[in-house]
């Protein structure tokens, strides 16, 4: 039985030649619309980048995560580090093989962006100083760091799992994206649409 939190499977994007005539965006949640203006500096197309995100992160429980506090534009940030510090091997994904999400997934997680305790920050679930002492006492106790904060009594197992979940999006957001920043930077021609059913 398909899970009421995950949204309706949604046709896979593909790379196609970019026409004359740009179509506008699609209409955004307010944090997609942080997460996709955190990526204009690199020159993301906004009508590639909008679909993605919407396809990757626009189910209900994860635009409203993203929209607690400042957690969009600290998202944004870390997903403009991954695309940047990966842009060279995006590149290189999607000239050898441009269907490849597998090995942009690969990509996002060897450019070491997204940890677990910068998200937890970013969601301002956990400051900056609590995550450093709970780093240096998951070296003696072994355990995960989420683990290792609610040991402290820092967070609940509950945001624990909002901030898995947000995580997991995230990290296919940004593989998706890569396809864009890997296409721009192999044909600037090319942008992401959707395939039809």
């Amino acid at each position: 039985m398909p899970d009421p939190e995950l949204p309706e499977p949604s046709p896979p994007l593909r790379l196609a030649a970019a026409s004359a005539a740009r179509p506008e965006p699609p209409q955004l949640p307010p944090p997609l619309v942080a997460l996709r203006d955190a990526l204009a500096p690199l020159g993301v197309d906004p009508f590639s980048a909008s679909q993605a995100l919407l396809q990757r992160l626009g189910d209900a429980r994860t635009v409203g995560l993203l929209g607690h506090g400042e957690t969009a534009h600290a998202a944004g940030k870390l997903l403009a580090r991954v695309l940047e510090a990966g842009a060279p091997r995006f590149a290189k994904s999607v000239a050898e093989r441009a269907d490849d999400s597998a090995g942009r997934l690969a990509i996002v997680r060897a450019t070491g962006a997204l940890r677990f305790g910068e998200l937890l920050v970013a969601q301002g679930v956990v400051a900056p100083r609590r995550l450093e002492a709970a780093l240096e006492a998951q070296k003696q106790s072994g355990r995960r760091i989420g683990e290792e904060l609610v040991a402290q009594g820092h967070i609940a197992a509950r945001e624990v799992a909002e901030a898995l979940w947000l995580q997991h999006k995230l990290n296919a957001a940004a593989a998706a994206l890569g396809a864009i920043v890997g296409a721009m930077a192999a044909d600037p021609k090319l942008r992401l649409v959707q395939r039809k059913s």
